[in-house]
């Protein structure tokens, strides 16, 4: 993985599959996941401290389908995608999201996925930043995702 990347959280590769609800289909969380989309990334400086894990727990309740891993300091999803060419708009969306959010993520991608890991560096934990990503992330995935 690249180590040079820097901002306001690096995201570490991740291999768990979670998939993406079919469109129309209505999930407990997706109103708070559109709110968390809205908001913007906030800088974090360090020297606060990392959600707690009843925090993040309650903040994992906007973003559903991606799993809480490491004791609650980090949150991570797998993409699914028709081919390469879906998986590669996907991360190069992404990236420009990234770079408007100022919030910087490595991500893993291959014929027909995109993995990401949410984690803010600077903390060492998960921050409402993580969690503001994650539900960006999702918008942009379902609107290069094929039904399921």
């Amino acid at each position: 993985m690249a180590h040079g990347l820097q901002g306001v959280c690096n995201v570490a590769l991740f291999r768990q599959s979670r998939p993406i609800a079919p469109s129309g289909l209505k999930r407990e969380g997706d109103d708070l996941a559109s709110a968390l989309a809205e908001k913007p990334c906030t800088p974090c400086r360090g020297g606060i401290p990392p959600l707690s894990q009843h925090e993040a727990g309650q903040f994992h309740k906007q973003a559903p389908d991606w799993a809480l891993v490491d004791r609650g300091t980090r949150i991570e999803r797998t993409y699914r995608f028709k081919n390469f060419r879906e998986a590669f708009a996907f991360v190069e969306r992404a990236a420009a999201l990234a770079e408007a959010e100022g919030h910087h993520p490595e991500i893993g991608f291959g014929w027909g996925f995109a993995t990401v890991s949410l984690r803010t560096k600077k903390i060492e934990g998960l921050h409402e930043n993580d969690f503001i990503m994650a539900a960006k992330l999702d918008r942009i995935a379902a609107e290069n995702s094929p039904p399921q």
